[in-house]
Protein backbone atom coordinates (compact mmCIF):
# COMPACT_ATOMS: atom_id res chain seq x y z
CA UNK A 1 0.00 0.00 0.00
CA UNK A 2 2.82 2.29 -0.92
CA UNK A 3 1.79 5.93 -0.94
CA UNK A 4 -1.31 5.44 1.22
CA UNK A 5 -1.79 7.26 4.54
CA UNK A 6 -1.75 4.13 6.72
CA UNK A 7 0.94 2.04 8.36
CA UNK A 8 0.97 -1.37 9.96
CA UNK A 9 3.37 -3.57 11.82
CA UNK A 10 3.34 -6.93 13.51
CA UNK A 11 5.56 -9.69 14.79
CA UNK A 12 4.39 -11.92 11.91
CA UNK A 13 2.41 -11.59 8.68
CA UNK A 14 -0.93 -12.30 10.37
CA UNK A 15 -0.25 -9.63 12.97
CA UNK A 16 0.74 -7.11 10.30
CA UNK A 17 -2.44 -7.81 8.31
CA UNK A 18 -4.58 -7.46 11.43
CA UNK A 19 -2.90 -4.14 12.22
CA UNK A 20 -3.37 -3.00 8.61
CA UNK A 21 -7.10 -3.80 8.78
CA UNK A 22 -7.40 -1.77 11.98
CA UNK A 23 -5.43 1.14 10.49
CA UNK A 24 -7.62 1.15 7.39
CA UNK A 25 -10.82 1.18 9.46
CA UNK A 26 -9.51 4.06 11.54
CA UNK A 27 -8.52 5.97 8.42
CA UNK A 28 -11.99 5.50 6.90
CA UNK A 29 -13.58 6.84 10.09
CA UNK A 30 -11.22 9.83 10.13
CA UNK A 31 -11.89 10.38 6.43
CA UNK A 32 -15.63 10.57 7.11
CA UNK A 33 -15.12 12.85 10.11
CA UNK A 34 -12.73 15.38 8.58
CA UNK A 35 -10.30 14.17 5.91
CA UNK A 36 -12.72 14.10 2.96
CA UNK A 37 -12.46 17.90 2.84
CA UNK A 38 -8.65 17.87 2.86
CA UNK A 39 -7.20 18.28 -0.66
CA UNK A 40 -4.33 15.87 0.00
CA UNK A 41 -6.78 13.08 0.91
CA UNK A 42 -9.34 13.58 -1.89
CA UNK A 43 -7.78 10.87 -4.07
CA UNK A 44 -8.44 8.26 -1.35
CA UNK A 45 -12.22 8.30 -1.86
CA UNK A 46 -12.23 4.90 -3.62
CA UNK A 47 -10.04 3.32 -0.92
CA UNK A 48 -12.44 4.54 1.78
CA UNK A 49 -15.43 3.15 -0.12
CA UNK A 50 -13.69 -0.22 -0.44
CA UNK A 51 -12.93 -0.27 3.29
CA UNK A 52 -16.56 0.49 4.10
CA UNK A 53 -17.72 -2.51 2.10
Amino acid sequence: MDGRPVVSEGTDVDGAFADLALSLREYAKDWDDRLERAPNHADNWALVQLIKL
